[in-house]
């Protein structure tokens, strides 16, 4: 699955010594055997890279009440996390983007935190007394999967990061919107003018592009057959993006309702959430007070990111008040990007410009959040940014 991650293809003999070493076959017919088997599992797990089937097998484990076991040398998770760490070395890091390259470099990060248990202590630090390394471990493993899909989607098939809900249109690729050239250029043309409107005006003709789609290619059994793997099918992303366009157009300037159901559907089309749907989803759960609906969200999605601490301080604030249990998870917050609550309660200035891309307890983050929609999240609930500001 690591070799998977590379854009480029890596030869066998780079990576055969790795798995073999220096053994020595002295029978032919069993290094024969040996080699188709393992060819025939290599070529196995690029077909699940193609088609975002993404699952570690299930002995890798990380067990709440015996993490040292979990982590032994020999274990399932370490051997599993060191192979893949043994691969993503091959990949050529001047070769990618800055985007691809930090997405890599979590990557490294958190499987590198699985290797042992003394590098688990290192990796996942305690943000605080009561959010221990054993904690962010396991959140970290729950949401493995997602991060090795999205490095693999950003490094092997994605485009430079985009702001959210803009198209990602690829000429290489099945079009959408069949037609003679000059047509194509006008269609994409209204299609951009389309995506860069800030109101409710394009709502209508983005919801007669996806009906017109689903008409044609996305019908309701294309959607029951493929479901779970929709992005991994080219031909679904300029469906997707519109989707997820008109949700962000519904929460911002129409009906939060209709984004909340919308937000959904894209998540159970594309479980790995490769267009960040789930931080949206969030805030409109927040805004519209669906607070069991966001709670299933966060133990479904559980990431150590501000995103989630944003969402998971508004939910205990909101049921709770000023309780240990919040000011806890505000402490936490607070120590995930220090910018956070001088930006939401305006004591910072933010920048207009939505930016292309962030690193983890930047300011380019907490703009990126309040784009999809955090600051009216915590000013739908009552008295939460005096609490967060005090």
């Amino acid at each position: 699955m690591g070799l998977g991650v590379n854009p480029n293809m890596v030869k066998a003999s780079e990576w055969l010594p790795d798995l073999f070493g220096d053994a020595n076959f002295d029978d032919v017919a069993v290094m024969d055997s040996c080699t188709q088997g393992l060819f025939a599992f290599y070529n196995d797990c690029m077909r699940r890279v193609m088609e975002f089937e993404l699952k570690l097998p299930a002995a890798c484990k990380l067990s709440k009440t015996d993490m040292a076991s979990s982590l032994d040398d020999g274990a399932p998770l370490p051997s599993y996390c060191s192979g893949l760490l043994k691969a993503l070395k091959k990949i050529n890091k001047r070769s990618l983007r800055s985007g691809q390259t930090l997405l890599l470099e979590r990557l490294t990060h958190v499987a590198t935190g699985f290797t042992s248990l003394r590098a688990a202590k290192e990796i996942f630090k305690p943000l605080a007394e009561c959010y221990p390394f054993e904690r962010q471990a396991m959140d970290a493993r729950r949401n493995f999967t997602r991060m090795l899909g999205d490095a693999i989607y950003e490094i092997r098939f994605g485009e430079e990061f985009m702001p959210p809900g803009q198209a990602e249109w690829d000429d290489d690729r099945e079009d959408p919107f069949p037609g003679e050239p000059d047509e194509q250029d006008e269609v994409y043309q209204m299609l951009d003018a389309l995506m860069s409107i800030e109101s409710r005006e394009p709502i209508e003709p983005i919801s007669k592009l996806i009906n017109f789609m689903e008409e044609e290619q996305i019908t309701p059994e294309f959607k029951q057959e493929n479901h779970g793997h929709f992005w991994g099918i080219h031909e679904t992303r300029p469906y997707m993006t519109l989707r997820s366009r008109r949700a962000y157009l519904n929460f911002h300037y129409g009906d939060k309702t209709q984004a909340v159901e919308e937000l959904e559907d894209l998540l159970y089309l594309n479980p790995m959430d490769n267009q960040a749907n789930r931080y949206l989803l969030a805030n409109a759960y927040i805004t519209t007070q669906n607070w069991d609906g966001l709670e299933n969200l966060l133990t479904e999605m559980p990431e150590e990111s501000m995103f989630d601490a944003c969402s998971r301080s508004l939910l205990i604030y909101a049921k709770q008040g000023d309780s240990p249990a919040a000011k806890a998870e505000k402490a936490r917050l607070k120590s995930l990007n220090k910018h956070c609550a001088k930006m939401l309660t305006g004591q910072m200035k933010v920048k207009d410009a939505q930016p292309e891309m962030y690193s983890p307890g930047s300011k380019e983050e907490v703009a990126t959040y309040m784009t999809f929609g955090g600051k009216q999240a915590w000013l739908s609930v009552e008295g939460s940014l005096f609490w967060l500001r005090r």
